[in-house]
Formats: structure tokens, sequence, C-alpha cells
């Protein structure tokens, strides 16, 4: 459960606007052949993102397995990467393999720091940087050098990059990771590195409407994402639980004697007035209102 401080933060998150901080991790691609080569190592599509378009998307090793788990600011000038998993160093290692005669220089933005300002009123906080509405899965560019995504983060949100710290007015509550990951487990978005690791397939987040496009061509990866959508379903997938006591990040899940999956992400919910997690579940354990065992307590299934 929460202290005040906490329990205020979350009420500002849920009721009106906050701000918190979250590790930067951008990757800059510049180049001519930045769309084309970004395109054949990602599950969504880059080659048509409009201008001043984001989109949420995995890449993947040759396996389909996730390797990292980004948002695409298509900016006016560059491409860039955003990732909460610090994986910026590991994610230019892996693109610089497949790097030939491509037009494509990539770098680490290191001066940069991060911000996600969410809740109701949070495009009215962000009204002093922006000269009109910001629709969802977009970017503004601001004059300072900075830029605004309207991205879901942590629910929906505003992604604020900039070498400026003070860009967002102070005036705006701040919110710290405890705040932030309940809003994020109720509105079930699992993070790379907390819920997401490279053991995954990307249909086992059921992001696939937001990360996936299966009309795209071909990709690293992309036979067995195309071979599960002909499939139709995936063994395991990632689900929201609920308990009435505290329970443990990383516990297994239990039907009879039958281990069925973990405990990703906890955290305590002050509207539902319990506690909720995400969780890797093996099917057909994911279906609403079913009871697992969870060390020595039960959780359901939302």
């Amino acid at each position: 459960m929460f202290d005040e401080a906490t329990l205020s933060q979350y009420r500002a998150l849920k009721d009106g606007a906050a701000v918190s901080d979250i590790d930067n991790c951008l990757v800059q691609l510049t180049g001519s052949d930045r769309h084309q080569f970004l395109h054949n190592f990602c599950t969504n599509e880059i080659k048509e993102l409009s201008a001043a378009g984001v989109c949420e998307a995995f890449i993947l090793d040759g396996k389909g397995k996730i390797l990292f788990h980004v948002h695409v600011l298509n900016g006016q000038d560059a491409m860039f990467l955003h990732s909460v998993a610090n994986d910026a160093d590991a994610m230019i290692e892996h693109l610089d393999k497949y790097l030939l005669r491509d037009d494509v220089q990539m770098s680490v933005s290191t001066d940069h720091k991060s911000k996600f300002i969410t809740g109701p009123t949070s495009e009215d906080a962000l009204s002093p940087l922006l000269t009109s509405e910001l629709s969802k899965n977009s970017l503004a560019e601001l004059p300072s050098g900075g830029m605004i995504a309207h991205v879901e983060l942590a629910g929906w949100g505003y992604l604020v990059i900039s070498r400026d710290e003070n860009l967002v007015d102070e005036a705006i509550v701040s919110a710290g990771s405890d705040a932030l990951h309940a809003v994020r487990v109720e509105n079930q978005t699992p993070w790379m590195g907390v819920d997401i690791d490279h053991s995954n397939l990307p249909q086992e987040l059921l992001r696939d409407e937001a990360c996936i496009s299966f009309t795209k061509g071909c990709y690293l990866g992309q036979e067995t994402v195309a071979r599960i959508d002909a499939i139709g379903r995936v063994n395991r997938v990632i689900a929201q639980v609920k308990s009435e006591t505290a329970i443990e990040s990383g516990t297994e899940l239990v039907v009879g004697e039958k281990t069925i999956g973990k405990l990703l992400s906890v955290s305590w919910s002050p509207d539902q007035a319990c506690f909720l997690a995400l969780a890797m579940v093996r099917r057909p354990h994911e279906k609403s209102g079913t009871e697992l065992a969870c060390g020595s307590t039960t959780v359901t299934v939302v």
C-alpha cells in the first residue's frame, strides 16, 4: 500500500496531470536510407510512417524472439528509437551488423532527458509547449530542439524528450516510479526489461494492433510472426491478475501441481483496493475469473 505522498502522486496521475522521470534511451538514425533500413528490422510499418508520425514496434532476432521494444519517432531530419530498457548501445550493436552500403548513421543521444506526463489534464498542462492538439501516435518537434510524442507508455500520455531539464512547467506534480507503475499496471502496459524479455514472442504481449503490421512484407523474424498469425495463437500470453493480499514479482503461478506462469510487474491499486500484477500465463488459464495459486495465496485473472 502507498504512503500519503505516493497516494497524492497517484491521484494526480489519475485525476489531473503528473510528470515522471524515466530512464532515457534514445537512438538517433540519420541518412537517406534510414526508413527503409529500419523497416527491414522491426515489426511495424516504417516506410509509410507519416511525417511527424510515431509507432510502437518490436525488433526481433532471426527466430522471432523480442530483442528490443521501441517507440519510433519520425522527425523531420532524423528518426529516433526510444526505449525504457536502457539498451541503446545493444540496439546499435545489433542493427550495425546489418548495415552494409545503406546511407544510415546511428548514434546514442546521451544528452537528452525523458519525462512522461499523463493524466486527464496532461494536454492542458503542456499547452505552453504545444501550438495545437497532438493526436495519438504523433510527434511535435519544438523550436528549442526538444520533442513531444503522444504515446502509450503507461497508458496514453506525452513523452517529452529534451536537453532542457526545465522544459516542463515545475508546477506540474512530480510522480515517482511507484505511482507511475501503479497506473501502468492498471493500464496493462508492459515494459521491456520488466515484463518483456528475450524469451518472448511478439504475440504473447497482446499488442498486435499497436506493434505489428501483418502486411508490410519481409523483416528479420517475420517468418515466425507470420506462422503464429496463421496458426492463430501462442501458448502463453500476458494477463492482468489481482489479489487481496500482498504478492511479489517473480512468484510462480500454479494450477494443481503444474506451474503455468509467473508474476511480472506488481503494484498496489488504490482505486481497486487490491494488488494488481501483470503475469505471463499459459493458455487457457488467461481467461477472466480463473484462480491461480501464487505462493501462499491465490490470484484471480481480471
